[in-house]
């Protein structure tokens, strides 16, 4: 397998793929780093290239939203770059930095600013300044952000099942 086989399938978005490799163990460092592409994590290709699904089950997976690529770039600003404000929605949810600085002093909000993504910018000026809040437990399990098992865990209630005892 190839040491970057996860970085590929994430950007590409085969997101079946991944959940193989995943449930076989093939995944040894969800969080390597691309050297050859500017340090990028899978989690990077998938915000990127516009992944929802493929975000989704790497952060399930431990995926580390605070890792900086080459150039200080963090996932978010991959998501501003590019105009994905659900992925930017996802990581503010799990708690991604929204205000660090690349090395060359630009937030994400600059740049969704600079590659005209209002809504993008709109969204980080809103966490900013306190005008949003993070998705609650019971709307991430409502949108299956989380998955059902890890959901019973977090509000202590039992699965439900189609014949009640």
């Amino acid at each position: 397998m190839s040491d970057y086989l996860l970085h590929e399938l994430a950007g590409l978005g085969d997101w079946k793929q991944i959940e193989v490799l995943f449930r076989i163990n093939a995944v040894k460092d969800v969080n390597l780093q691309d050297d050859e592409f500017e340090g990028q994590t899978p989690l990077h290709w998938a915000v990127r290239k516009g992944k929802l699904k493929c975000c989704k089950l790497l952060l399930e997976h431990h995926a580390d939203v605070s890792i900086k690529m080459h150039q200080g770039w963090t996932v978010t600003h991959c998501a501003a770059e590019n105009g994905h404000l659900e992925i930017l929605r996802l990581l503010y949810d799990h708690f991604a930095p929204m205000f660090d600085r690349d090395d060359f002093n630009a937030t994400p909000k600059d740049i969704a600013r600079v590659y005209g993504h209002k809504d993008c910018y709109q969204f980080l000026d809103d966490v900013e300044n306190g005008r949003t809040k993070r998705r609650s437990i019971e709307e991430k399990i409502e949108e299956k952000s989380l998955p059902l098992i890890i959901s019973n865990e977090i509000t202590n209630e039992r699965p439900k099942t189609a014949n009640p005892p």
